[in-house]
């Protein structure tokens, strides 16, 4: 299968409040954090994004000034967590080294920063932070899971820099990096397809579907465009376009 499609359905409330944090949509991600919070008050995202909204500050920098107030190793996870949704590994790895101060048993910590630097494509370190970490708990399922990972994804990249393709593997392999999360590299492969093939619709939907994971709107609205250009008639183009389109309307 060479063609990927986003996800149906409505997005969930978590990706909305990001959604409008981006695009500092704050009165919107009021409302949204208070009719959540009256469904439920302890609703931790919620309460977040709602002081988020309210100092117009980043969900870090709550978390940050959480930290000072009272240090936990369940708000250096969260805290982790923010830095890798925004894409900042370096500070998400510098977030586990804080943590491991505090903490130097902690095999979460030592997840998270296998995570970051895999996500940085440092897979030798990423590996060392996997093997750290399963000196203290050799049966994490996370941990090994992991090393798995790094070692999959270190060969896609191979594929990636050393192979020729043709046109249809350039399209497969894009496939296999979007299953993979790796949006970057699942768009490097559609631009290796479009040296051959520049008018490819699937291309530019494979490259929309990645640009929308990535939260890059106008590039992905630039891309569904090219590929409903090519062909007006593609349906999954045309429904990656309606999703796009109504998230962004909400």
């Amino acid at each position: 299968n060479q063609l990927i499609q986003v996800s149906p359905g409505h997005p969930t409330k978590s990706y909305l409040m990001r959604v409008y944090h981006e695009q500092s949509k704050w009165a919107e991600l009021k409302r949204l954090c208070r009719n959540s919070l009256a469904l439920n008050a302890n609703d931790q995202d919620a309460l977040i994004y709602l002081e988020i909204a309210n100092n117009k500050s980043t969900y870090a920098e709550v978390l940050e000034k959480r930290l000072l107030e009272s240090p936990s190793e369940n708000l250096y996870l969260e805290l982790f967590n923010a830095y890798y949704y925004d894409n900042e590994y370096e500070k998400g790895v510098r977030t586990c080294e804080r943590l491991l101060k505090m903490n130097p048993q902690s095999s979460a910590a030592y997840n998270n920063l296998c995570v970051a630097y895999r996500e940085m494509r440092q897979w030798d370190k990423a590996t060392e932070a996997a093997n750290m970490g399963l000196s203290i708990d050799p049966k994490d399922i996370l941990l090994n899971n992991n090393l798995k990972t790094i070692s999959y994804r270190r060969n896609l990249v191979d594929q990636l820099n050393n192979s020729q393709y043709n046109y249809a593997g350039w399209l497969d392999l894009s496939v296999l990096f979007y299953n993979a999360t790796m949006w970057e590299e699942s768009i490097e492969s559609c631009q290796k397809a479009l040296a051959i093939n520049p008018k490819s619709p699937e291309a530019y939907n494979n490259i929309c579907v990645s640009y929308i994971k990535m939260a890059e709107w106008e590039k992905a609205f630039e891309a569904v465009n090219k590929s409903l250009e090519f062909d007006p008639e593609f349906s999954l183009a045309k429904q990656n376009w309606a999703y796009l389109n109504s998230l962004l309307s909400k």
